[in-house]
């Protein structure tokens, strides 16, 4: 099974500074579902601004997925 590249936004609640971390995943919900409860959430530093994947040379970049 592959994994993609995500992109998650994110917005500092107090600072409103924008940063995006990369993590790997299957798909989009898994990837924002990552950060949810640690990052993003209600009780929670940052707010999501969106998820999506990240491209290079125009195709998803994608790696096979490691076994857990």
């Amino acid at each position: 099974m592959n994994e993609h590249l995500y992109s998650i936004g994110l917005e500092h609640k107090k600072t409103e500074e924008r940063i995006d971390l990369q993590v790997w995943a299957k798909n989009t919900d898994e990837a924002t579902h990552k950060l949810t409860g640690t990052l993003i959430g209600y009780d929670c530093p940052y707010r999501w601004t969106g998820t999506g994947p990240v491209y290079k040379n125009n195709k998803i970049v994608t790696r096979k997925a490691k076994d857990t």
